[in-house]
């Protein structure tokens, strides 16, 4: 159900479910307000009556960090009685909340409703400056600046919002997971606190030295450790017979110096000013993921454990395992079966800044979403350039010789020898080539003047930069390197991820709030063979 009054939109598409804390009061409460790529039935919003609506995965981003640590109040029914305190974040799934209900009568008798059916959630936000995108017959928004409150609700508006329950000598209760009490933690010495401190400089220093890279280890030390501070105490007593541990730890604070944003010496003059004729960021430039997007988008890391990626695969030879039998009775052929593992290892991309809380309260429009489309930028970015570089550590290379030298046929012509190539070793052939800035540039140059006279090329749209050649995409990714195109298929390779995720954290202290963003992804090449480079091979 979606509707909205005063410009306050209304979307029901969650669930909810009760579990025990750690007292065993059964008042812990959690669920998702949405997931990603639900939408609404056509026609449910006032402003757009013809249109159903979704949500992009971010949206909420500027809204959570806008609430900071503050809940957000949870509501019996729109309009109702507030029985519960809650808090949103994203995941692979979509807006979680998570919250606690009220020690009152409504919220009691609003937890005896949920195994009677009442058992979903609306979530109710400004729908101004949602920054909504088109997307055939449907509205989605891209940066939801507000989230007003959540509300039960009885009918959810997409299939799948309802709560689990047991049965347990024929009444319906709420399932009920325990959460585990912590174990009272010790606190550490003077000179434990001086040994991490030291550490912790030391570590600053060193990465100082080396223009600030941050180091990672073989093994994963926060492995077994529900939370920083758990990993420092046991560092800590440890003394120096875990150095990775202590590194790791040391590593973790040295991260936790943000740089600072400030009005100091005429910064952020823009949110000050109070007087823009526009919201809109200028010059920055959000080009997307082309080399991502191209292999089928991002792919989710699922139910697995740790930080490296591994998959199966098998590089025998097929013949070995079948061939004619020389005669009735004769032995048939047999072949032992080899199935490998490939590994990747899964990198943190992240980045934070310290904020004053002067810049939050007085700047305008909001630092902390002009803060999360910089980040958003820079992650794009980066993690596209991170997947271009896994895909060029291939072998299998298609010499195309000097590129001013190229004509629409030997161009032709080597795009099929490397689809061959991809065929080869995916089983199907290339669907796309992946273009540095000067290979687009001489194949689009070649496409134009021949895409009416050659079959070959077969689309040229210069207003939208999209070249085909041969029905085969030419796209274009800045970060391949120069001279050189990648031409394969979405079977051949992936990006994974989680995330990515908010931290935001008061400094009280200095009056400022330590924000960041973070996400954990790698490029997996599932098939070497299959992804071509095309260049002029020295």
């Amino acid at each position: 159900m979606s509707l909205s009054t005063d410009g306050l939109q209304v979307i029901s598409a969650g669930d909810i479910a009760i579990r025990a804390d750690a007292e065993g009061d059964g008042r812990t409460i959690s669920g998702y307000a949405y997931r990603w790529g639900d939408r609404t039935d056509v026609g449910g919003t006032r402003e757009a009556p013809d249109m159903s609506e979704g949500f992009d995965r971010g949206a909420f981003l500027p809204a959570i960090a806008a609430r900071g640590d503050r809940p957000w109040p949870m509501f019996d029914a729109h309009g109702g009685s507030i029985v519960a305190g809650v808090k949103f974040s994203e995941d692979d799934i979509g807006l979680r909340y998570e919250g606690r209900l009220l020690d009152t009568p409504a919220a009691r008798e609003y937890a005896a409703t949920i195994p009677a059916g009442n058992d979903a959630v609306s979530l109710e936000f400004l729908y101004r400056n949602t920054k909504p995108r088109r997307d055939g017959r449907a509205l989605i928004h891209t940066a939801v600046q507000r989230i007003a409150a959540l509300a039960g609700a009885h009918m959810p508006a997409f299939q799948g919002a309802t709560l689990a329950l047991r049965e347990d000598g024929g009444n319906m209760e709420p399932e009920v997971i325990a959460e585990p009490i912590a174990p009272a933690v010790a606190p550490l010495t003077r000179e434990q606190i001086g040994a991490l401190a030291t550490d912790a400089a030391t570590e600053v220093m060193r990465q100082y030295a080396e223009r600030g890279a941050l180091m990672t280890t073989s093994t994963d030390p926060l492995a077994g450790y529900t939370s920083l501070g758990e990993m420092v105490h046991a560092a800590a007593r440890s003394g120096t017979s875990t150095p990775e541990l202590r590194a790791h730890v040391a590593r973790a604070i040295a991260r936790r110096a943000l740089d600072d944003t400030t009005f100091n010496s005429g910064a952020n003059a823009a949110l000050a000013n109070g007087n823009l004729v526009t919201s809109d960021l200028k010059r920055l430039v959000n080009a997307g993921r082309p080399a991502i997007t191209a292999f089928g988008g991002p792919r989710p890391l699922g139910d697995i454990a740790g930080l490296t990626l591994n998959w199966p695969y098998f590089d025998g030879t097929l013949s070995d395992f079948v061939a004619a039998q020389s005669a009735e009775k004769a032995a048939i052929i047999s072949a032992s079966v080899d199935i490998k593992l490939a590994t990747e290892a899964l990198l943190t991309y992240a980045g934070g800044s310290d904020i004053s809380f002067q810049v939050i309260r007085r700047g305008s429009p909001s630092i902390l979403d002009m803060y999360a489309r910089i980040w958003l930028a820079a992650w794009s970015a980066v993690t596209d350039a991170a997947f271009v570089t896994e895909l060029e550590t291939g072998s299998v290379t298609v010499d195309t010789g000097a590129i001013g030298s190229l004509t629409i046929t030997t161009a032709t012509a080597h795009l099929i020898t490397a689809s061959l190539a991809v065929q080869a070793a995916t089983g199907s052939p290339a669907e796309f080539v992946l273009a540095s800035t000067t290979m687009f540039s001489a194949l689009a140059n070649l496409i134009v003047p021949s895409s009416t006279a050659i079959a070959g090329a077969s689309e040229a749209d210069i207003r939208g930069l999209r070249f085909a050649l041969g029905n085969v995409p030419v796209i274009h990714v800045a970060g391949v390197t120069a001279g050189k195109g990648i031409v394969s298929n979405s079977s051949a390779a992936a990006w994974f991820e989680d995330g990515p995720f908010l931290a935001s954290d008061d400094d009280v202290e200095k009056l400022g709030r330590n924000v960041a963003y973070w996400s954990l992804g790698a490029g997996a090449r599932f098939v070497p063979a299959g992804i071509v480079e095309i260049y002029d091979v020295p």
